[in-house]
């Protein structure tokens, strides 16, 4: 599965090609700080023709995995069109400095 991952300021944006692959054989989700893309492929088919039976089967599976330790993963969307896995990977807001004053009693 081919990947590109540009960016912008605010966001990563992941496009993932998966040719002849349908919406319900892709599988995206978040476990901890890792953003998991798989994709099973499972087809069989069967033909009659004048006294014979041919079976064809065919299976496949891949998996890929990216850290997400700078990304807001409650935020993150996806899209699938036309074989391409499109996901919006927005980048944790930087928060304010880690500092603060100290009142002395």
């Amino acid at each position: 599965m081919k990947v590109d991952i540009p960016e912008t300021e605010n966001d990563f944006f992941l496009d993932a090609d998966s040719p002849g692959v349908k919406k319900d054989q892709v599988n995206l989700e978040v476990d901890d700080d890792q953003l998991i893309i798989s994709v099973v492929e499972d087809e069989s088919k069967e033909t009659k023709d004048e006294g014979y039976l041919c079976r064809e089967r065919r299976y496949g599976a891949i998996s890929r995995s990216f850290h997400l330790s700078i990304i807001d993963s409650d935020k993150i969307s996806a899209t699938f069109e036309n074989g391409i896995l499109s996901v919006t990977l927005p980048k944790k807001v930087a928060g304010l400095p880690k500092s603060r004053k100290i009142d002395i009693a």
